[in-house]
């Protein structure tokens, strides 16, 4: 993450980080892009002066009183060749239903920038395609990966995060795991090829990155639960959870990730640490 100061680096990373997140409120652009002892009024200023410049454009999502902002055109022309694949961002997109799914997987984003403070690393990639075979595509919300210094030597994992509003049915949910364990298993074949192919997430991946539901909706844990029985008897599942690592979490809990235990396995329903006295649980 890098940290500035002055009023034109603070524009600079404010659309470089707004190019890889489409939107983000005030306070979180000061989270991501400012250093720590940035006073926020300031950023507010640098941000306005960036509007009125033509590069940023604001909206208020959720009767917030708090401005969430996103790149014009113009801002996106300002920083061209900076990120090889900006996530596009309108009005009509930021004030509509996407934005509230968008919203999930960077405040999950920004709550583990602020678990594991300052000197980590933490980054988050948006529908990355990931091959399944015969021309479809898995594309999980993120990909989120963090590497941090735990004593002398530096640890880092990756997850998959999934967001759910609760406007999907649970079997939709079961259905994104059973494609999950698809892509575990996939090779890419090329004809005129004896030899068998790498698994392609091994290519991608140092180590396979465990899934992370991310649930914003009321009664998050009663849906978490539904989704554990309805996915553990699921016969496609059923023998092959050691594979593919699943766990969950209530968006309202975020703010605790560096508590005892905030995740719960699936579907087991186990609580497991994320970060904690025990450090960075990496997945293998």
């Amino acid at each position: 993450m890098t940290h500035t100061t002055s009023r034109t680096s603070f524009r600079i990373e404010t659309l470089a980080t707004l190019s890889r997140h489409g939107l983000l409120t005030t306070r979180q652009l000061h989270t991501l892009a400012a250093r720590p002892n940035a006073n926020i009024g300031w950023c507010r200023k640098v941000l306005a002066g960036a509007a009125a410049d033509g590069l940023l454009k604001h909206v208020h999502l959720s009767r917030s009183r708090e401005k969430s902002w996103y790149l014009t055109p113009t801002g996106f022309d300002a920083i061209a060749g900076i990120n090889t694949n900006p996530l596009k961002m309108t009005e009509a997109i930021a004030t509509g239903p996407t934005a509230a799914h968008l919203g999930v997987v960077n405040t999950f984003g920004i709550g583990a920038t602020e678990t594991l403070g300052p000197d980590a690393e933490v980054t988050w990639r948006h529908e990355e395609p990931l091959p399944l075979g015969s021309g479809r595509y898995l594309r999980p919300d993120a990909v989120l990966s963090v590497l941090t210094q735990q004593g002398a030597e530096l640890v880092g994992g990756e997850w998959f995060i999934e967001a759910d509003r609760g406007t999907e049915a649970i079997g939709i949910l079961v259905a994104k795991l059973a494609n999950y364990l698809t892509y575990r298993n996939y090779r890419p074949s090329h004809p005129g090829e004896r030899t068998q192919a790498e698994l392609h997430w091994r290519t991608r991946f140092r180590s396979w990155p465990q899934i992370l539901f991310v649930f914003d909706c009321p009664r998050a844990e009663t849906r978490i639960q539904r989704l554990a029985a309805w996915a553990g008897s699921d016969p496609r599942l059923k023998l092959h959870w050691n594979k593919i690592g699943v766990t969950a979490i209530a968006l309202d809990n975020v703010a605790h990730l560096g508590t005892t235990n905030p995740l719960i396995a699936i579907p087991t329903l186990e609580r497991h640490q994320w970060i904690g006295s025990a450090g960075l649980q990496t997945s293998s």
